[in-house]
């Protein structure tokens, strides 16, 4: 498991393992203290079953390299089945950098909110126009030249989708059902409320431990 780019290593290392089970962990490393005949019986007698679960992790994996073999396209739905992403509400993360549109509206927004700013400096105010176009423009020309590396990556997990509006959670076939919603307060916020819910049932955990003893 992990959150953010933590998620997408778990993401990689989850794809790693099920293609070492199912190549009978030929290539597998030791661990201290422990031989590698032990560790592949170990493994190969089912007591270890991996499965992954992310948090707002961005996408990892693109098709663009090459076309996968009917063995690959196997691993892949096997991964798919027991890889998990939970995404909130309008966080930007999980759209990159597959959800092109998501991507640039998000950064031209950001970018928007800074140069705002300029306007309190009654010299500069006349050039926050001129600067947001430009930025926008800049967004446009970074997307359209990378579109062919881009566009192919892809979430390859179960996508749950955290609407906290609605204040409920839909499976998704992809991130890209998630429509942009403009001038969201807390936007960057949204990318780290996995983290902060993980670190208050923690903190609560650690109190509760503390009255027990």
């Amino acid at each position: 498991t992990g959150h953010s780019l933590g998620g997408g290593l778990a993401h990689i290392a989850l794809l790693c393992a099920l293609a070492q089970q199912n190549n009978g962990f030929q290539q597998c490393h030791p661990l201290p203290d422990v031989s590698v005949k032990d560790m592949k019986s170990h493994l190969q007698k089912g007591k270890v079953k991996f499965s992954c679960v992310a948090f707002a992790s961005p996408m990892v994996f693109s098709s663009c390299c090459q076309k996968l073999s009917e063995e690959e396209k196997n691993l892949m739905r096997e991964f798919k089945s027991l890889s998990t992403i939970y995404v909130y509400d309008q966080d930007p993360v999980p759209h990159l950098p597959g959800n092109i549109e998501f991507g640039i509206a998000t950064f031209s927004e950001l970018a928007n909110k800074m140069l705002n700013y300029l306007y309190a400096v009654p010299v500069l105010a006349f050039l926050v126009p001129l600067a947001k176009r430009k930025v926008r423009e800049k967004l446009c020309t970074l997307a359209k030249d990378n579109v062919d590396l881009f566009q192919h990556y892809r979430h390859e997990s179960k996508v749950l989708y955290v609407d906290a509006k609605k204040r409920e959670t839909n499976i998704l076939a992809n991130v890209n059902e998630i429509k942009f919603v403009k001038n969201v307060k807390e936007r960057l916020e949204c990318h780290s409320v996995f983290p902060q819910c993980f670190g208050t049932y923690m903190i609560k955990h650690q109190r509760d431990e503390v009255k027990c003893t």
